[in-house]
């Protein structure tokens, strides 16, 4: 099957939805499985490659990095499927992006778990051992992880963004550090836990409605959504009586992806060859570094680092040691998706309630309102130095001005 064949099979999106992924997003290995496991499945095709392109990264481990001025990005990502309930198929495509990675490393499959409803639990799973002095000698307490490798794979995300945003929570705060590749510390009056060199991934699932409801301002402001692509999914196809995948077509598939797990581990610091770092440039002045702006602007805050990411993980599926230009355009492709799934599920809104009522009331009264009609249909219990600031923000983004009215009688009025 090719791409084409799998745009022209899809059933109709609803509107708005975002375009189908580009053919160049299908590059290499997890793109040529993403195609093969299509005529097999509901599955989005996008949600199987981007599903095989976060499994990868994670079992890859950490050896693989790209080096930013004393930043270093490795090949761990974090991805959020959002489609419907029961058609959107994010299970069966995370399922199927993973499969091929844990048949070739059978020893990771145990770090992909489920059920992290702390921070605190996310340390434990990949902490360093800790010591005590016996007989003036330093011994292991308590022994670490084995394995720093951590997929953490929820079918439902919605749980996790509610403990997320509750005051004192320290999932928010370690999922950020986890992303960064930082040390990730859990201080307690009992005891302190702290993971050194973890490689944490995050495969999840979320309705729309469930994203756009429980993402609150707070959430997208400390950069929590922003460390995760959002990427819409939903049912490519119908298909009443799937077929099995077969077993001569996943053997295939298992051995190039030990071949290129074992390259990637091998694999220090990658950089970009001439073409790839050509193109690199480019598309960091034109597309990645641009301002962006409102709740999907916030989201899309890390533009440059996942897409670099993505390239990474691109070059490493093909055992290469560089970023070469058909990686930069494979990581754009799917970038732009996720840009526009972003879009998709919070449209035009700009991240702040009370500019959202004030602009949809003025969208509701062409004539336009003055301050005091403002304040009144904003509610008395909104404070007016909230309202000066939604008016300024509106203003600021050009999606609201103020007109000067002296024919008034008296004072001069000032009109939105």
């Amino acid at each position: 099957m090719t791409v084409h064949e799998l745009k022209t099979k899809l059933v109709d999106a609803p509107a708005g939805w975002p375009a189908p992924l580009a053919a160049e997003a299908f590059h290499g290995l997890a793109g040529r499985w993403a195609i093969s496991v299509a005529p097999y499945t509901e599955a989005s095709p996008v949600g199987v490659l981007v599903s095989t392109l976060i499994a990868f990264g994670n079992a890859a481990g950490r050896n693989a990095h790209a080096d930013v001025t004393v930043t270093q990005h490795h090949s761990n990502e974090f991805a959020l499927l959002v489609g419907p309930t029961a058609t959107g198929r994010k299970s069966e495509a995370m399922r199927l992006g993973c499969r091929p990675v844990e048949l070739a490393d059978t020893a990771w499959t145990t770090r992909v778990q489920r059920g992290f409803g702390s921070g605190e639990a996310i340390v434990e799973e990949v902490r360093d051992p800790t010591f005590k002095t016996e007989d003036g000698e330093e011994v292991v307490a308590i022994p670490g992880a084995d394995d720093k490798r951590l997929l953490i794979h929820e079918d439902e995300f919605a749980h996790p963004l509610t403990v997320a945003s509750r005051d004192g929570s320290t999932l928010s705060p370690l999922i950020r550090a986890a992303w960064d590749g930082v040390r990730l510390e859990n201080r307690t009056k009992a005891k302190k836990s702290i993971a050194t060199d973890a490689h944490i991934s995050v495969l999840a699932g979320i309705t729309i409605d469930e994203l756009a409801r429980r993402v609150t301002e707070s959430e997208i402001a400390n950069g929590f959504l922003n460390r995760f692509l959002l990427v819409c999914v939903r049912r490519s196809k119908k298909l009443s009586r799937p077929a099995p995948i077969r077993r001569d077509l996943e053997a295939d598939y298992v051995l190039a992806f030990e071949k290129a797990l074992v390259a990637a581990r091998k694999c220090g610091s990658i950089g970009f060859d001439r073409a790839g770092a050509a193109r690199w440039d480019q598309a960091y002045d034109r597309e990645l570094s641009v301002e962006r702006f409102g709740l999907a602007g916030a989201a899309c805050a890390r533009a440059d680092a996942h897409t670099l990411r993505l390239a990474v993980l691109y070059a490493l599926l093909d055992q290469s040691k560089e970023i070469k230009a058909e990686h930069v355009d494979a990581a754009l492709a799917v970038w732009r998706h996720a840009e526009a799934s972003a879009r998709f599920v919070f449209g035009d809104s700009t991240g702040d309630a009370t500019a959202d009522k004030i602009r949809a009331d003025l969208r509701a009264t062409p004539a336009g309102m003055t301050r005091t009609e403002i304040r009144g249909l904003v509610g008395g219990r909104v404070p007016e130095a909230r309202i000066e600031l939604a008016l300024a923000l509106l203003e600021r983004h050009g999606l609201a001005y103020a007109v000067v009215e002296t024919d008034t009688g008296g004072r001069p009025a000032e009109r939105w």
